[in-house]
């Protein structure tokens, strides 16, 4: 990986969102001292590498989802609640390690997204958190991808537990 793109969206505009700056890899903060007084902005970090760049699915509703808003107040940022992202000793994003226990994604987890998969959008027990690929349903591209997130090692397990 080469870094991450940080892109904004204006929440109440018809805009396509604007690319803000590059990053090198390992960078945790950004603060954007371009913001309107009173406008909601959406941000989206996407890492890339020299043949493309993929965006992290964040599922509609979720902590991660929701910790990419920010509302400008008299030109100061108003972080979101705290929201830390698991992430594999390679520094990318772990997906799957619902149950927070031990420090890798496994067999509970397995069990508890099995107990969820086949739900949709409609039906009264559907948790978007399960849904990894973000469809309104929790399908098979959704196993495919916790099937290549079984077993990896949480490299900051300790630190998403605080949150």
């Amino acid at each position: 990986m080469l870094g991450y793109r940080i892109y904004r969206l204006d929440a109440d505009s018809n805009e396509e969102e604007v690319m803000l700056v590059t990053v090198a890899p390992k960078t945790t903060t950004y603060r954007d001292r371009s913001t309107q007084k009173g406008v909601t902005y959406i941000y989206t970090v996407r890492p890339f590498d020299l043949d493309n760049e993929t965006d992290y699915p964040a599922p509609l509703g979720s902590a991660d989802d929701l910790a990419r808003i920010a509302i400008a107040i008299d030109n100061t940022y108003v972080p979101p609640p705290t929201v830390v992202v698991p992430v594999g000793v390679d520094g990318l994003p772990v997906l799957g390690w619902f149950t927070h226990q031990g420090n890798r994604v496994g067999f509970e987890d397995f069990f508890l997204f099995a107990d969820h998969f086949g739900l949709g959008a409609g039906d009264t027990s559907f948790d978007p958190l399960f849904d990894l690929v973000p469809n309104g349903r929790i399908d098979f591209d959704d196993f495919f991808l916790f099937a290549d997130n079984f077993g990896k090692v949480i490299a900051n397990a300790d630190e998403v537990r605080k949150t």
